[in-house]
C-alpha cells in the first residue's frame, strides 16, 4: 500500500473547541471521503470521454485515512492510501482525487461569494453534500486548503444548506436536530406517528420499536403535559421549518419541570399576556437562558418552577419546605437577583446583580441550592 499526504483539515467552533471529535462526526468524515471519490469519478469521465467505463476497482483503490490529530481546534492530517505498492498505481488515481478536492473547493468558494456554482458539478454529484456536514452544530465548520491551492476553504452549516437548496426541486434540506414534543394520539401511517411541537404543528417521526414504550407513556401523560425530547435527522423547508424526521437517534422522557420545555412555552407569550399588561420575553433571550441552564446547571439539583415576570423577565423558584428560594432573571441584561426565605424563623437573605454570563455565578447558584437542599 502506498500512503501519500493529501490535505490538512481543521475542525473549528462548538464541540471542537474542547480539542475532541464526537464519535458521530466521523460519519461526516466518511461522507467527505465518499463525496471526493464520487467527484473523482466524474473528473475521470470528464478527462477521458472516450472511455465507457471506469477502471476496475476505481473507488476501492483510494482510501482517505486520518493519520494524526493535533489541537487548534482539532487539526486532522488526511492521507491518501492507495491499495498497491509505491510505483505500481496509475498516476490518474491521485490526480483525479486531487482534482476532485479542487472542484469541491471551487463549489464552496462560489457559494460563499454568492457566485453561480451549478455549472461546476452535475446535480447528481452535488447531492453528495447531503451527508457531508449534516451533523454540524451551530458555529461549527471544517476548513482546509486543497492540494496545489492557496485559498482556504471554509465549509459550515449555512454553506451546506445553500448547496442543498440550490439542487433540490422541493427546496428542502436535512440536518441534525433535537426538539421537545408532546404525543397527542397514536395514529400510525407507514410506521410513523405525529408528535405535537410547542407551536402546535404536527410533525411525523419514525416509530422505532425501541422507543414505543416511551411514546406510549408520553401519550398516557398528555393531559398532564408529559413531553419527550427527540434527537435525529430532520427534513426542513427553505425557511427552516421542520417538516418530518427522517431518522431518530434517541427519544427520552422529560421531567415535568424540564427547563427547556417550559421555556419553549414561555417563548410563545405575546405582549399583553397579563390582562393586557406584561411584556413578552424575547425569543433570543429565552434561548440564551435555555442554553445557560443546559450548560451550567448541575443535573443532580432540583429543577425550578419557571414563570414570566411583568417586565419581560423570568422567575425561577425552588419551594424546598421550609425554604423558598428564587432567582429573578433580567433576560435583557443577563443579570440575576437571588432571594432566600426561611419560614421556620422568618429570615430573608438576598444577593443582587449576579452576572449570569459568568460560569462562576452559576457555580455559586448551584452551591446555594446544594446547601439549602441539605437544610430543608
Amino acid at each position: 500500500m502506498s500512503v501519500n499526504e493529501f490535505l490538512t483539515a481543521r475542525l473549528c467552533g462548538g464541540r471542537f473547541e474542547e480539542h475532541v471529535i464526537p464519535l458521530d462526526f466521523f460519519q461526516d468524515l466518511a461522507a467527505f471521503e465518499k463525496m471526493l471519490i464520487e467527484v473523482a469519478k466524474w473528473e475521470y469521465k470528464k478527462k477521458h470521454p472516450d472511455k465507457k467505463r471506469l477502471p476496475n476497482n476505481f473507488d476501492k483503490n483510494m482510501v482517505l485515512n486520518v493519520s494524526s490529530m493535533s489541537e487548534g481546534s482539532v487539526i486532522l492530517s488526511l492521507v491518501l492510501a492507495l491499495s498497491c505498492s509505491p510505483g505500481l498505481y496509475e498516476p490518474w488515481e491521485q490526480e483525479c482525487l486531487t482534482a476532485a478536492s479542487q472542484t469541491v473547493a471551487k463549489v464552496i468558494s462560489a457559494v460563499e461569494k454568492g457566485e453561480p456554482f451549478a455549472e461546476l458539478l452535475p446535480k447528481k454529484v452535488l447531492a453528495q453534500f447531503e451527508l457531508f456536514g449534516r451533523r454540524f452544530h451551530e458555529g461549527e465548520s471544517i476548513e482546509w486548503t486543497a492540494p496545489n491551492q492557496t485559498e482556504k476553504v471554509i465549509y459550515k452549516k449555512d454553506t451546506r444548506k445553500k448547496i442543498l437548496l440550490a439542487h433540490s426541486s422541493k427546496k428542502e434540506y436535512t440536518e441534525e436536530t433535537f426538539f421537545r414534543a408532546s404525543v397527542a394520539d397514536l395514529i400510525q401511517t407507514q410506521n410513523k406517528i405525529d408528535v405535537l411541537l410547542p407551536d402546535g404543528r404536527k410533525v411525523p417521526i419514525p416509530l422505532d420499536r425501541e422507543y414505543k414504550e416511551i411514546i406510549f407513556e408520553a401519550l398516557r401523560g398528555y393531559s398532564d403535559n408529559a413531553r419527550v425530547q427527540i434527537r435525529g435527522i430532520g427534513r426542513f423547508s427553505q425557511d427552516g421549518k421542520l417538516l418530518e424526521m427522517v431518522s431518530v437517534d434517541d427519544i427520552a422522557a422529560l421531567d415535568p419541570l424540564d427547563v427547556g420545555a417550559r421555556l419553549d412555552e414561555l417563548s410563545r407569550l405575546e405582549d399583553g399576556w397579563l390582562d393586557g399588561e406584561g411584556k413578552a420575553p424575547s425569543p433570543k433571550d429565552i434561548k440564551w437562558l435555555a442554553d445557560s441552564f443546559d450548560r451550567y446547571f448541575h443535573d443532580e439539583l432540583p429543577l425550578p418552577y419557571l414563570c414570566p415576570t411583568e417586565d419581560g423577565g423570568i422567575c425561577a423558584e425552588w419551594p424546598l419546605d421550609p425554604l423558598n428560594l428564587s432567582l429573578e432573571i433580567d433576560l435583557e441584561n443577563h443579570r440575576g437577583y437571588w432571594h432566600a426565605m426561611d419560614f421556620t424563623n422568618d429570615t430573608f437573605t438576598d444577593k443582587e446583580d449576579i452576572d449570569l454570563n459568568q460560569p462562576a455565578s452559576w457555580n455559586w447558584l448551584c452551591e446555594q441550592l446544594e446547601q439549602k437542599r441539605g437544610v430543608s
